[in-house]
């Protein structure tokens, strides 16, 4: 048997196994995609017993022999390398087989345990969630954004995105804001993987004091945000502001100056328009709607988009299909969208 090493591996993989999904050994071992097979359907003759490329008939053989790749490496269901089964050296080649395994399977241990390694396992996305808190989120309305992200956060639909991605993990972050000054971080970066940290995640948002609050600064908003991914103890290529609120920028700077800052630096500003039925107030109903206003000067970046919920009670549908689309959207887009 020729010596095989983990790089060797690497490359009988199949093109389309070498992917961003499969970045590592530790990826191959660790999930469980390589395995040792017993081939019982395998009955070709073996090259060295049974001849029969002579015409003439094959020589008898001992029990066991005849059979070629009775044990091979299998990644998935195909086959990557086999070793031959003749004259009674079954145990020698299954010994051998596992050997190999084994030293593929260490090489995979000693990787998780480098910091290098650890250091490439990026979660999928960084996403920094901004709540609108000032003064026209009373106590009612307040009360149902909160709830609606405590309740979005953890549904199965929003799960299932999470964990579907190629780490299977995000991380988030979650702050209040209202004037030029006041923005509250209410959860630090946290990373959600699974149902369990994800309630953890919305249990904090609900027992959390209030914010205080102020006028509405989205520019502000923005900046804010736009810091946290500088602290971020996780890396990822996609960095995502998600900005909720009801009412258009009238506080300080310009929000458009904010979100092309924010967008010249690879973030992604996506926004959740909360619609009211009071044209009276042209805050919270801007000259062509607030949906437009956010349309035209909040959202910015590649697949950037817009989510509209019309008042507050279905604000937690709004947010299940907003973070649902944003954490599965796809990896690189190649535009942006109304923006």
């Amino acid at each position: 048997m020729r010596p095989f090493s983990a790089l060797g591996l690497m490359v009988l993989l199949p093109r389309r196994h070498t992917d961003d999904r499969f970045t590592s050994l530790t990826d191959l071992v660790i999930r469980g995609d390589i395995s040792i097979r017993h081939d019982q359907s395998s009955d070709a003759p073996s090259r060295r017993c049974g001849r029969s490329d002579t015409g003439g008939p094959p020589r008898a053989r001992r029990p066991g022999q005849g059979r070629s790749a009775n044990l091979f490496v299998a990644y998935g269901e195909e086959k990557l390398f086999a070793y031959g089964r003749t004259g009674g050296s079954a145990w020698r080649a299954s010994f051998k087989t596992m050997l190999t395994v084994c030293a593929i399977a260490a090489l995979a241990a000693t990787l998780v345990a480098s910091p290098a390694a650890r250091a490439g396992d990026d979660v999928d996305m960084l996403l920094v969630l901004g709540a609108d808190a000032s003064y026209s989120m009373v106590a009612p309305k307040f009360g149902l954004q909160r709830q609606g992200y405590a309740k979005a956060i953890v549904n199965p639909r929003v799960i299932n995105a999470i964990t579907s991605g190629v780490s299977g993990r995000i991380a988030v972050c979650y702050f209040e804001w209202s004037g030029v000054v006041w923005q509250d971080l209410i959860i630090d970066w946290t990373v959600i993987g699974s149902l369990e940290a994800a309630q953890r995640f919305g249990e904090k948002i609900l027992l959390a004091p209030r914010s205080y609050p102020e006028r509405t600064s989205i520019s502000a908003a923005i900046d804010f945000a736009s810091e946290q991914f500088a602290r971020a103890p996780w890396t990822s290529h996609r960095r995502v502001i998600d900005i909720s609120g009801d009412g258009d920028n009238n506080a300080g700077r310009g929000v458009t100056t904010a979100r092309d800052e924010a967008v010249a630096k690879g973030i992604t500003i996506n926004g959740l328009a909360i619609l009211s039925n009071d044209p009276r107030d042209h805050h919270i109903n801007p000259r062509g709607g607030l949906e437009q206003y956010y349309r035209r000067n909040v959202i910015g970046g590649p697949g950037a988009f817009v989510v509209v919920s019309v008042g507050f009670e279905s604000f937690g549908d709004a947010v299940i299909k907003k973070l649902t689309a944003e954490i599965a959207a796809p990896r690189y887009p190649r535009y942006a969208r109304n923006w």
